[in-house]
């Protein structure tokens, strides 16, 4: 059974062909549970009236009685209705497929028998609705990653002492501290960045060298706590009560130094002074956002924070004093136990990712476990774990995202060599990733494109964004495909990530226009486009040049300033009115240009059709036949001398005969 079959789907048919209907319901029935039919887009609003997105998927024709599919779409947009929607139509028309998606249809698909559209549209179906459904949890997601960040800061600007975390390696740069730091220390944080180790600056002369010592063996001790002092700008004195850790990747790797510090000046004792941090570590436990817990050296629980209750329905003392082998389910247990024997044995903190199942399913926790040294006693167990669920299933989804987005997505190294690629790339290339990923990516450039390509790789080494780059890259085939690339750095990763579109059709589209532009614009005709209210909206040079304006002067202004009112009223109106009621016009006319220059015109007059079949305007052609009439006439007038030089000749002979005659009887 399918992943629809199980979800009980339901779907909108929207078909006035009986036969594509009842082929379209066969095609559907063993994916979608519930399906109705109806023969128009009217019919399809009224059931959607009072609920606008019922349905799992709607699939609409684009030729309807009264509406087309996509007007439809439209509709139910305005209607609030989110249902993922499929345009069906007779013909693979580009422009009905450019409008379709600008629109925000979710997909489209032809009808034409060859292309055995039956059986693509249950898998369609599935896509749409799976894709839908990623947009929508992944839109929850990242919701609730933002309300855990803006909880976490929130937590940091109300809590008194300073959270300082820090990278291990040398020279242990600063990743972030909390902002009471700098009331605190009376000291700008800023200048941790440039010197990490500022904050020893304000210790005390009779406690630095200690302190100082401490946190530089943190390698060899795993951990601290100390009391010390800070002298402020203003010379007075704090008590500081700081503890600190290393935290170990799950390989076993010191890489973040985790601090907390806490200013007891007030208290005036060191008994009060260890007391009242107690009791704030009791307070920063309780409203800790995540689990914390220690364990006994025979794995026993001894402590645990309030979140327990809460995370796992129990009451506290029913689990202190019990092992996970007593409260967790075996498989959990047994991989928990495993993670606590390395950290005691090894003596170094742990962090990884643990599957936690609770009452309402998996949980994805990051945790860190720690060792807690005590002095002639074994070392105990202590550990933090925050729930990363969200954080988790977003990762997912985003994975979800890479392999099912149409766009190629990639991510490339410094070396120049592809590190990861996604389907659509070896579906339009047609190489495997395997061959993608054994050369750098300049080897399936055109030879052409291969210096702009090490430009724009020197941009991005420059930690500098790519876009809207264009270069030519070599398919399988030994074709060249024009491909548009986005591209940012992550130099810390050494890695770029990139983006990049098939371009090709509308490179060569743009390609054929700027052609056709050229072409236009070099005639010695002018021509121009007049909208609803006959005012000029576009004009070749050829228009310009016969009015003696630029461009700019012109755009805007009414036909009749250019022919002449009486021109214009006598003539030009009724062609116009003629040609938007769809119909070609030519007509010939006289103009009057400046410096009372009078053209003979020969005018065609073509209606602009939209796509939708509505007339929006009229294209105009102008086209001078001065000069050629003139030769016309010229040659008329030569033929009529030509005819009365022969009559001429003719009776010249006549009177010859005579005079010859006459002259012989002399």
């Amino acid at each position: 059974m399918s992943l629809l079959q199980e979800a009980g789907l339901s779907a909108l048919l929207i078909e006035d062909n009986t036969h594509e209907r009842i082929a379209i319901r066969r095609s559907l029935k063993k994916d979608v549970h519930t399906l109705l039919e109806c023969e128009s887009a009217e019919e399809a609003i009224r059931h959607l009236e009072h609920s606008p997105s019922a349905f799992d998927v709607i699939i609409a024709d684009f030729k309807l009685p009264g509406m087309d599919g996509l007007t439809l779409f439209r509709t139910l947009r305005q209607m609030k209705c989110v249902s993922p929607f499929i345009l069906l139509t007779g013909n693979g028309s580009e422009q009905i497929a450019i409008e379709a998606f600008k629109a925000g249809v979710n997909d489209y698909l032809v009808k034409a028998s060859e292309s055995d559209y039956l059986d693509l549209l249950p898998v369609l179906v599935t896509e749409v609705i799976q894709h839908h459904r990623l947009k929508i949890r992944n839109e929850l997601l990242e919701l609730s990653l933002k309300e855990a960040h803006e909880r976490f800061h929130q937590f940091m600007e109300h809590y008194q002492g300073i959270f300082w975390l820090t990278d291990f390696q040398e020279p242990r740069k600063l990743l972030y501290v909390s902002p009471t730091y700098e009331r605190i220390w009376d000291r700008p944080a800023l200048q941790l960045t440039g010197n990490p180790l500022d904050w020893l600056e304000a210790i005390h002369p009779k406690d630095q060298d200690r302190i100082r010592n401490a946190y530089l063996r943190l390698n060899i001790t795993g951990g601290y706590n100390e009391i010390y002092r800070i002298v402020k700008a203003d010379g007075s004195t704090r008590w500081i009560h700081e503890r600190g850790l290393i935290n170990h990747n799950h390989g076993g790797h010191p890489y973040r130094i985790t601090r907390l510090a806490e200013d007891i000046t007030d208290r005036t004792t060191m008994s009060e002074a260890l007391q009242a941090s107690e009791e704030r570590f009791a307070q920063f436990m309780a409203h800790l956002p995540g689990l914390a817990y220690m364990k006994d050296e025979e794995y026993r629980l001894t402590y645990l924070n309030p979140e327990f209750e809460q995370v796992f329905n129990i009451d506290l003392k029913n689990w202190i004093g019990k092992t996970v082998h007593d409260v967790l389910p075996p498989d959990t247990a047994t991989m928990l136990q495993h993670d606590d024997d390395w950290v005691l044995s090894h003596g170094q903190s742990l962090e990884r990712i643990e599957d936690i199942p609770l009452h309402d399913g998996l949980h994805q926790y990051l945790t860190c476990k720690f060792p807690i040294l005590q002095h002639d006693r074994p070392p105990i167990l202590g550990g933090v774990s925050i729930d990363v669920t969200g954080q988790f299933k977003a990762e997912i989804q985003r994975d979800h995202i890479f392999s099912l987005s149409l766009d190629l997505m990639c991510s490339i190294g410094i070396d120049g060599y592809l590190k990861k690629t996604n389907p659509a790339f070896e579906k339009l290339l047609g190489y495997t990733q395997e061959e993608l990923l054994s050369q750098p990516l300049i080897f399936f450039t055109h030879p052409d494109d291969r210096i702009s390509t090490q430009t724009a790789f020197h941009q991005l080494a420059e930690e500098k964004d790519v876009v809207d780059f264009q270069n030519r890259i070599r398919d399988i085939r030994g074709n060249y495909l024009w491909l548009e690339w986005r591209a940012t750095p992550q130099l810390q990763e050494k890695t770029i990530y990139a983006v990049a579109r098939d371009i090709t059709q509308r490179y060569h589209a743009t390609k054929a226009l700027r052609r056709y532009e050229q072409i236009v614009s070099t005639s010695s005709d002018f021509l121009c486009f007049l909208d609803e209210k006959n005012c000029l909206q576009a004009v070749n040079h050829g228009f310009c040049e016969y009015f003696n304006l630029p461009a700019r002067d012109i755009i805007g202004r009414h036909i009749r300033d250019f022919v002449g009112t009486d021109l214009f009223e006598s003539q030009l109106t009724s062609h116009l009115d003629d040609c938007r009621k769809g119909r070609v016009v030519c007509f010939h006319q006289h103009v009057t240009f400046p410096e009372e220059n009078v053209r003979f015109m020969e005018v065609r007059l073509n209606p602009y059709v939209e796509p939708d079949g509505t007339i929006s305007g009229v294209t105009a052609i102008w086209r001078d036949l001065t000069e050629q009439k003139r030769l016309e006439q010229h040659v008329r007038q030569t033929q009529k001398m030509e005819s009365i030089g022969t009559l001429a000749g003719g009776i010249a002979h006549d009177f010859n005969n005579i005079l010859m005659a006459i002259l012989g009887w002399a």
